[in-house]
């Protein structure tokens, strides 16, 4: 006696297939575009496009960039080459103000001590008291720093006139370290005179000793 076994299992539903991913997409008259696939493929797929987007976004606004950056190093160039220009005039007008002012110290110099001596002969002059007379004048020292020194050789009748003399020179504005280096009796013809010997600096007074008057007055 032979026993048949069905295997096949009675009214157990069988397993239904999965149905492929479908992307909807707009409806196009007489086209439809609805692809089908793999969900990871268009994932994919549309990752590339994004990338691909993005990238081209990027080397846009890198050439957009980079005209930018273009135009202004132009800009710099010919700010540069004008403010180089500038410069030059600046640095040419500062050489020519320098050279000015060398030459206007200098000419102030000689301006200033052309008139030393003759300062010194008008003082001389003025402070001499009667009875007393010079037989000479001369320069003994001229340094920038020790100043002009001078020694002054006469004769007067007495020692008084002689400190009269020394004293009004010392109060000269333009004469000082006025010293007595010697005084001899000396027989000048009938007369006893005494010779003595002066020595004096000269000094820069201020500005109140010195009246400046013109040559010509004026609409000559």
């Amino acid at each position: 006696m032979l026993i048949e076994i069905n295997l096949l299992l009675k009214g157990r539903p069988a397993k239904r297939r999965r149905r492929a991913f479908a992307l909807p997409l707009p409806r196009v008259r007489g086209l439809t575009l609805r692809p089908t696939g793999d969900p990871w493929v268009l994932g994919l797929v549309g990752l590339v496009i994004v990338l691909v987007l993005g990238l081209g976004y990027l080397t846009w606004s890198q050439v957009d960039r980079r005209k930018e950056l273009a135009a202004d190093v132009q800009r710099a160039v010919q700010d540069s080459a004008r403010y180089g220009d500038l410069i030059a005039t600046a640095s040419q007008l500062a050489a020519r103000r320098d050279t000015l002012e060398s030459r206007l110290t200098v000419i102030e110099e000689i301006d200033r001590d052309r008139y030393v001596w003759a300062h010194i002969l008008d003082e001389v002059a003025r402070a001499l008291p009667e009875y007393t007379w010079l037989r000479g004048l001369t320069e003994t020292v001229q340094d920038t720093l020790l100043g002009l020194r001078f020694r002054i050789d006469g004769n007067t009748g007495n020692n008084l006139a002689l400190t009269r003399f020394m004293r009004d020179l010392e109060a000269s504005p333009f004469i000082q370290q006025v010293t007595l280096v010697s005084v001899e009796a000396a027989q000048l013809g009938q007369r006893v005179v005494n010779t003595f010997v002066l020595e004096a600096a000269y000094q820069q007074p201020d500005s109140t000793a010195i009246r400046v008057v013109p040559v010509l007055a004026p609409g000559e």
